[in-house]
Parts: C-alpha cells; structure tokens; sequence
C-alpha cells in the first residue's frame, strides 16, 4: 500500500529585527520555483484565534499580563495553529515553513519558569502535539542591529517585546544559540547580519545539502 511522505517542515527563528519575513518569502519562491508546493504560515496570528491573541500579546498597553498567563496564550496560538493549518497543510504540500515555533517560546519565555523547567517543558510539548521541525534556521544578529532595523522599518513604533530592555534580548539571543548548539543536526544557524540575497543562498544551500530540494 502506498502511503504518502508527510511535507517538510522547516521554522524560521531568531531575535527581533533579524529578517525571518524577508527569507520566508523568498524561500517560498525559491521552493514554489523548482516546483514544490509550499505553503508559508507563521506564529503567532495566523488563525482567527491567533489573530485576536496576537493582538492581545503584542500590545499589553492596557493589561499587564503574568508570564504564566502570557506563556499559556502563546501555547494556546500555537496549538490552534498546529491543528488547524500545519498537520493538514504537512499532508497536501511538499514543504511547510513557518516564521517561530515552539523555539520562539523556549527562547523568550523559558528564562522565567527555570524553577519549574520540566513542568514548562511538559506545557510545550503538549501544546505542540511533540511536533518538531526537520530544520530550523536560527537567523542571528546583534539585539542592538536588529532594533535599529525594526525602527527604520516601523518609523519608530514598538510593539511589547520590542520595547523590552536589551538585556531581555540579549538572553533571547543566547538561548536560541544554545538550542542550536545542543541539536546542530536540526539546527543551522544563519549570520543574519548578510544581505538579504546572502542569507536565502546560505539557506537554500542547506536545503540542497541535506537532500531536500
């Protein structure tokens, strides 16, 4: 009986400013060129709830959310997400790539629970279904370029995480390069400081090397 090879599921990671919009994109149309069917999704606020829990998120001016109840809304859209969109999309197409996953959350959120690791662990897996990425890219750069980008794109206006100090982002820098670290065969780390076109040739040479495309 033939049974069909689930897609490719490939995230994109990194701190703020470091351009996973920009090679989501053109990964897209790289992959959607060579023939492969493609769909691109991100996290959060890709489903209606995710929507409506992106905007609560990103702009707490008017509620101060705790970090449980910030970490289990973050869960929450990624759990919606992951059953409504990327196990369907991972059957009908030959690649799923998506801008943050659960490495987003361990990255921004797990310093906080360190004294309830394994119960912070168990909430992502749970959320997650266990579902892993075949790659992740992490796109790395310095906080401090990576905010100078977001202001020039954005005229000045921040959202939540973005106002953060940069000591915040500075830790959410080393612990995406210690996940990286730790799993170097799923992860590939990606000098976002390059130009735009650099960085898609790097990642699609990392497709091509480990047989993807």
């Amino acid at each position: 009986m033939f049974v069909k090879k689930r897609g490719r599921f490939i995230t994109l990671e990194g701190g703020e400013g470091v351009g996973k919009s920009t090679l989501i994109r053109a990964l897209g149309y790289s992959l959607e060129r060579e023939g492969y069917s493609c769909l691109l999704t991100y996290q959060p606020g890709a489903t209606a709830l995710g929507k409506k829990l992106r905007e609560l998120l990103l702009d707490q001016s008017d509620i101060k959310l705790c970090d449980r109840a910030e970490l289990l809304l973050f869960l929450s859209d990624k759990s919606q997400h992951i059953s409504q969109m990327l196990l369907p999309a991972l059957e009908k197409n030959d690649f799923v790539i998506c801008d943050r996953f659960i490495d987003s959350a361990i990255a921004y959120q797990g310093s906080k629970f360190e004294e309830e690791i394994d119960l912070f662990n168990a909430a992502c897996r749970f959320a997650t279904k266990d579902l892993t990425a075949d790659l992740t890219f992490v796109l790395d750069i310095d906080p401090v370029e990576g905010k100078k980008r977001i202001l020039a794109r954005s005229g000045g206006k921040l959202d939540t995480i973005e106002k953060k100090d940069m000591s915040y982002h500075q830790l959410v820098r080393k612990a995406f390069l210690k996940q990286a670290k730790q799993d170097p065969d799923r992860y590939v780390v990606l000098d976002a400081s390059k130009t735009p076109e650099e960085v898609v040739a790097g990642a699609m040479h990392v497709l091509s090397k480990k047989g993807f495309v």
